[in-house]
């Protein structure tokens, strides 16, 4: 259904991300790649600005504590 496309969609959304890093010199092992579609909205979907504000990707970065 409508959610699961929404999910598979998120989640290639992170991995184009994940390959645009990987090819600009971050380690792979380094990456981890999550979607997760529809659950997680930071605004509300009655409008188009929350709609708009819910498709995004977000990055953490942390740091290994070791040089890598």
């Amino acid at each position: 259904g409508k959610a699961e496309e929404l999910l598979e969609l998120s989640r290639q959304r992170a991995q184009k991300v994940a390959d645009y890093l990987i090819a600009n010199g971050i380690k792979e092992k380094r990456i981890q790649v999550k979607g997760y579609g529809g659950s997680r909205p930071n605004a509300f979907n009655k409008s188009k600005e929350g709609r708009e504000r819910n498709n995004r990707i977000e990055i953490i970065i942390t740091s290994t504590g070791k040089k890598d």
